[in-house]
Formats: C-alpha cells, sequence, structure tokens
C-alpha cells in the first residue's frame, strides 16, 4: 500500500476533501452525527489467471472490456458474504454485462488485495491528525 504512510493522517484529509466537495450541498451540523467515512487502500493491480483467481472480502476486482473499466471494492464479498461467483455477478451487473457476463470472452480481469476501514465522521474530525490540519 504505497504512499499510505499514515492512515489517520490519509482518513483526515479523505474526510476533509468530502465536507467541501464543490459538487455536492454542504453537510448540515444536524448530520455529522449520522455520517460515516469509508476509506478503501488498493494494493497493486494484478492480473487474474481467470475469474475465480481472488479472494473474496481480500481482493478489489477490475473488469476492463474494451475501454470499459468497472471496479468493485472487496468490503462489498465481506459485508454481504459473497462468494466468488456472487461477487463476479455483482461486478458484471456494475459493469452493464448481466449476471453471467463474467462467463464470456474479451474481458480482462484484475485483483488487488485492499484494506478498508469504516470510522465515524465525527470520530475522525476529533482526532489530532484532522484537528492539526484544520488549523493550517
Amino acid at each position: 500500500y504505497e504512499g499510505v504512510v499514515d492512515p489517520a493522517s490519509t482518513a483526515a484529509s479523505c474526510a476533509r476533501g468530502a465536507m467541501r466537495d464543490p459538487r455536492y450541498p454542504s453537510v448540515l451540523d444536524s448530520e455529522r452525527g449520522s455520517l460515516e467515512l469509508e476509506l478503501s487502500v488498493f494494493g497493486l493491480w494484478r492480473p487474474m489467471k481467470d475469474a475465480m483467481d481472488f479472494r473474496p472480502g481480500f481482493d478489489s476486482l477490475l473488469v476492463r472490456r474494451g475501454r470499459d473499466v468497472t471496479i468493485l471494492q472487496a468490503p462489498v464479498a465481506a459485508e454481504r458474504g459473497y462468494e466468488r461467483s456472487d461477487f463476479l455477478e455483482r461486478l458484471s451487473l456494475k459493469a452493464g454485462l448481466g449476471a453471467e457476463g463474467w462467463r464470456g470472452e474479451g474481458l480482462v480481469f484484475m485483483r488487488a488485495a485492499t484494506i478498508w476501514s469504516r470510522r465515524d465522521l465525527v470520530d475522525i474530525e476529533a482526532s489530532p491528525a484532522y484537528q492539526k490540519n484544520e488549523k493550517k
């Protein structure tokens, strides 16, 4: 997980960016207590021998068809108890290929070991890493 030296500072930076994203309405103070931040960090993307060459809940998957690329993150499998075929069906549906699309020709699959964390926004905002950068 190159580039992630300090996970607390990384989470703080992501939270700050999410709160200031001009594409979305500002978060109201009354909403803060109910929001969570989920952060996923991908390892290197590696080619797969075949579509079943991954660990559900540990590896995120990428499927490429021509110029179209779709990613499904490992936490989805972990949280929903997906087996390999379940995860591949969700990835295929997300890619617009239909549930059995992962069995088709001309697809390139890659996997990346993934770590993730989910924390309450208010806990991240109260962290020293977040506070340190707010004062700048």
